[in-house]
């Protein structure tokens, strides 16, 4: 197995489950950017997944304003290095990727789901006060490693404003719970688009983004 491709593979399916920092429309270049993003890695499938809500930020519109979009990836991390050991010239990660509208008779539905995830989070649920470290040591956190836990992350948008939250927890946690149920509510709400017209964007600070060139994915098998 190429090292060299074992490295981008796990480097942009990494960067593919962040998602872009933005979803551009082909035809006029008007674009989405997100409002909601969630992680999930489960560290005994090896799947790494996320889902995110995004909305119109084009600059100088007024009307016709792009619809909010849902983006759901799923990534098995583990299959795909134990593939890449029987075909190492592989230089893009196999992942599954949706890209769609919220259904009409699911908007309503997900956008108070959105407002009570948004509350419970800014609580700093789950959260554990801790002193300034002095050494390598760290609060602790109630997670029994023996019974089925998820690392998780959220990351939330206004607007003006933005929350993001990482963490782990068992599946008990009323907090990775109301997560893993809007992560459901997304799933089921998507109304899948044609993905050609879209493509995403990926702004880093790299060599080739200094000179004008911003990585781009067309849903295809290569970032441009």
């Amino acid at each position: 197995m190429s090292k060299l491709n074992h490295r981008r593979i796990l480097r942009i399916g990494n960067r593919l489950i962040e998602g872009p920092s933005a979803i551009f429309r082909i035809s006029d270049g008007d674009w989405l950017e997100k409002d909601l993003h969630l992680s999930f890695f489960d560290p005994k499938s090896g799947e790494l997944s996320s889902c995110s809500i995004w909305s119109d930020d084009s600059m100088n519109k007024t009307k016709n304003f792009l619809s909010p979009m849902i983006r759901i990836l799923k990534w098995n991390r583990r299959e795909d290095l134990y593939d890449l050991r029987q075909n190492s010239e592989r230089t893009f990660p196999r992942v599954e990727i949706r890209l769609g509208l919220i259904k009409s008779n699911k908007l309503s539905q997900v956008n108070e789901e959105f407002l009570a995830l948004q509350r419970t989070v800014a609580t700093n649920n789950d959260y554990v006060p801790y002193q300034i470290p002095m050494e390598r040591d760290a609060a602790n956190l109630e997670i029994d490693y023996e019974k089925n836990y998820l690392d998780y992350s959220a990351y939330f948008r206004n607007g003006e404003q933005s929350l993001s939250f990482n963490s782990s927890g068992n599946n008990t946690s009323s907090v990775l719970n109301q997560l893993l149920q809007m992560k459901n509510l997304l799933q089921e709400s998507i109304a899948e688009v044609d993905k050609s017209a879209w493509k995403e964007r990926y702004y880093e600070l790299t060599e080739e983004y200094l000179e004008g060139r911003i990585p781009e994915w067309y849903y295809g098998e290569e970032l441009r």
